[in-house]
């Protein structure tokens, strides 16, 4: 079967979301297009039935019996099966259960490259956020479709607090204030959650070349160097805040040591005044952090302390200059 080229190539990745992923299947199916998108969802070997959960979506909203469009692979490394939903004829998942997790072991990003490639733009959404804007994809498409100097758009969301199931509001008045953002806005504030993001594949290709793909803020810092950001101010989304995931249970020293090292590993790659700001101020964040811990326990080396005295300097005088 020959893979029709899509606009959008929906990227999600899922672990042990059982509960949540239902909500955000929904979210990909009710998007309204005039064009076709394609929802690449890759479990990581859940262990909590999420595999089951997303196989018995696929047989309630999608159609299994067209052998035209229908495609069923499997590996060593993962099943494929892929279709059409029965209703929206916009929108294709392609679904892969990987039979090991891949977590530190093994990208998964060469097993989608037949979407990827061949789609225009890209959107996120983990398995447990989820959209509730129909018209999410095609406003976000519209606007990048009219505007060439723009890169990726983003929009606002609702947070719900999962253990208290508590709902509270975005904190991106930031981005509302001045909608448009650029590379220099970058490392001042995170920009927004992945769940709201769609940009250019063509803009993302450096990324793609990058070695150490840890953090999305790292895709968007290089998304940024191709162009402009835009944000909509329209709620089109929910993010599930949980403090008992992995990141949580990671703890702030340890999620504080992890930025460091991936903003460390980028202005290394890549030295500009941007990323030896987003360095310069993990490591700050780094060392308040890890007082009164022990030394074995932070593993930054005694030249990023030489340096700082220099980035205190050099920031006091970026300061004053602004003043003036």
């Amino acid at each position: 079967m020959d893979i029709c080229k899509f606009m959008v190539c929906v990227k999600s990745l899922t672990f042990n979301q059982s509960k949540f992923v239902n909500d955000t299947l929904d979210g990909f199916c009710i998007q309204e297009t005039s064009f076709p998108y394609v929802c690449v969802i890759i479990d990581d070997a859940s262990t909590d039935g999420e595999q089951i959960v997303i196989n018995n979506y696929l047989h309630n909203n999608f159609d299994l019996s067209d052998k035209k469009i229908v495609k069923e692979e499997e590996t060593d490394d993962y099943i494929l099966r892929f279709a059409r939903h029965k209703k929206n004829l916009n929108c294709y998942f392609a679904v892969l259960f990987l039979k090991y997790n891949h977590y530190n072991k093994k990208l998964k990003d060469p097993y989608i490259v037949q979407w990827t490639s061949r789609s225009r733009y890209m959107a996120l959404c983990e398995g447990d956020d989820y959209w509730t804007d129909t018209s999410k994809l095609q406003k976000q498409v519209d606007f990048l479709e009219k505007n060439d100097n723009y890169v990726l758009t983003c929009h606002r969301y609702r947070v719900l607090d999962v253990e208290n199931n508590v709902w509270g509001n975005d904190d991106d008045n930031y981005l509302i204030k001045n909608k448009d953002f650029t590379f220099d806005n970058h490392y001042r504030k995170w920009i927004t959650k992945t769940l709201t993001l769609v940009y250019r594949t063509s803009a993302g290709q450096e990324y793609n070349n990058y070695p150490y793909r840890r953090l999305d803020t790292i895709l968007v810092y290089f998304l940024l160097k191709k162009g402009l950001g835009f944000c909509f101010n329209d709620i089109m989304g929910v993010y599930r805040r949980s403090f008992s995931g992995i990141n949580a249970k990671k703890g702030m020293p340890t999620n504080t040591l992890v930025r460091y090292s991936c903003y460390r590993e980028l202005y290394l790659y890549d030295k500009n005044a941007v990323t030896r700001k987003m360095y310069y101020l993990s490591l700050i964040q780094l060392i308040w952090f890890s007082h009164g811990r022990s030394v074995k326990d932070v593993s930054f080396s005694f030249a990023d302390f030489f340096y700082l005295p220099y980035y205190f300097v050099s920031e006091l005088f970026r300061l004053v200059i602004e003043k003036l």
